[in-house]
């Protein structure tokens, strides 16, 4: 509302310089405050009202679709269309202890993100209230725990094995990168982008940023291995303080949740920027297989969010004990 009478902060569209600049993959260049502000104002508004009506179990069976759809294209719209890379790029940046690239524009995107989170959790707390599930597990009676189990245990191996292949060819490139393989991208290029001339194998000149990225990948590769395998339930030996103890479920799956959120978030900024080059044709296929090291591996971060995600729900169902409120298991 505040935007729509014209208050400044806007940070869509036409205020955001690194989006109409083309850096960031942003499904939102060019959008004005004349015309989004008065949209995001009745959005806001309209979910107050649905959010009630979900609280408040307004209306009979048929009307029930309406606060679904509306909150589903809520999330939606927060989680995946508003956010894009530079999520994922600070989070990255910030475990590096890097913060020059947070500004407004991110922070509102991690508002969103809270929001479409929020949602998302309203929809599924709604969905056992209407399907007259348990409100705090979301079971129903008449399902076996050991088909439960089976199940979650055959979609997390799938899901999870997804999501590993999916992730490694980021690490993989840039792990040759570093020691002088032109594997997709020239290592000239590379070098040259932390200020550094490339006259053969240099690797130890590399700033230890170049080799954070690939151990956080690798490093993500292995934990989400964890989600099928055993020291995934009980911490192993060598950890501290906690070995032999088992892996509360949660410690495992809301980490996962929102890393794979952002991971998908960037993903489909990927496809969504290659889709609109090739539509206006600004999109130069010779140099994408030239460079295919540079951009190809981000194709498959929706496959690896995805992947992810679905592997983490598998395994929180998988591994859940016995509901202290309804006594199923």
């Amino acid at each position: 509302m505040f935007w729509t009478l014209g208050g400044a902060g806007f940070p869509f569209g036409v205020n955001d310089a690194r989006a109409m600049a083309g850096e960031t993959m942003s499904m939102l260049v060019g959008i004005t405050p004349e015309v989004t502000a008065p949209i995001i104002a009745f959005l806001g508004l309209s979910g107050a009202v649905v959010a009630l009506a979900m609280v408040q179990s307004w209306g009979k069976q048929v009307s029930r679709s309406i606060p679904v759809t509306f909150g589903a294209i809520m999330c939606i719209i927060l989680l995946f269309v508003i956010p894009d890379i530079r999520l994922l790029q600070n989070f990255a940046y910030a475990l590096m202890l890097y913060f020059g690239l947070v500004d407004w524009q991110v922070w509102n995107q991690v508002i969103c993100l809270i929001g479409g989170l929020l949602w998302g959790a309203s929809l599924l707390a709604y969905g056992r209230k209407i399907n007259h599930a348990c409100s705090n597990c979301g079971r129903k009676a008449g399902i076996d725990h050991s088909t439960r189990v089976a199940i979650a245990m055959k979609w997390c191996k799938r899901l999870s094995w997804i999501a590993i292949i999916a992730a490694l060819p980021y690490g993989l490139t840039r792990f040759a990168w570093n020691f002088g393989i032109s594997l997709g991208y020239p290592v000239k290029e590379y070098f040259g982008e932390f200020g550094l001339s490339y006259d053969g194998i240099r690797y130890y000149h590399l700033p230890w940023q170049a080799w954070v990225l690939v151990a956080l990948d690798f490093a993500g590769a292995v934990l989400m291995h964890g989600l099928i395998s055993r020291w995934g339930e009980v911490y192993p030996r060598w950890f501290p303080f906690k070995a032999g103890k088992r892996v509360h479920p949660m410690t495992a799956v809301i980490p996962a949740l929102i890393i794979s959120t952002l991971i998908t978030i960037a993903g489909i900024g990927v496809w969504f920027s290659t889709i609109q080059a090739i539509v206006n044709g600004s999109f130069d296929s010779q140099d994408f297989l030239a460079n295919w090291g540079a951009s190809g591996p981000g194709f498959l971060f929706i496959f690896w969010g995805i992947g992810l995600a679905g592997a983490s729900i598998a395994y929180y169902y998988r591994r859940r004990d016995r509901c202290l409120h309804c006594g199923e298991f």
